[in-house]
């Protein structure tokens, strides 16, 4: 098993890259037939857009949890970790899946995305500790203009 506490910034896929494009060959949980994404980091924000390539019109929001949440600690099982290739904390990092309405955002601290920066291949895991955490972990509470 291995395990997670923090992680190197994600504009670090490539520090000149904007976007990337992600391949899950295993899709998202309940959206198993999504592979491709086209993820698009929002500077200075702490968002990236996940759009699907199959399915143009579809897209999730997702962020790096680790600055909004204290004390997040990732356990994942080593057959995950090693479907993709990852050797240690370096290659692999995390996303959450974020949920936006008009008085908050939550994030799916259950099941996050694991990607290999250099293959840019990931994987939706459910967490080995996913019992510590919460599919809709609030981590912003209050109205929410854009959405008004």
């Amino acid at each position: 098993m291995m395990k997670w506490t923090q992680q190197k910034p994600i504009a670090c896929i490539d520090d000149t890259a904007l976007s990337f494009e992600l391949y899950l060959p295993e899709g998202l949980i309940g959206m198993n037939e999504l592979k491709r994404f086209r993820g698009i980091i929002e500077k200075d924000m702490p968002f990236i857009e996940l759009r699907s390539l199959e399915e143009s019109h579809l897209g999730f929001w997702a962020m790096d949890p680790f600055p909004f949440v204290d004390q997040y600690s990732i356990e994942i099982s080593d057959d995950d970790v090693d479907a993709l290739g990852i050797k240690d904390g370096i290659d692999g990092f995390f996303l959450t899946l974020a949920t936006m309405n008009k008085s908050n955002i939550t994030l799916n601290l259950m099941a996050p995305i694991l990607i290999n920066r250099k293959t840019q291949q990931g994987k939706q895991v459910v967490l080995e500790n996913y019992k510590n955490y919460s599919a809709r972990h609030v981590i912003y509470e209050g109205a929410i203009q854009c959405l008004s």
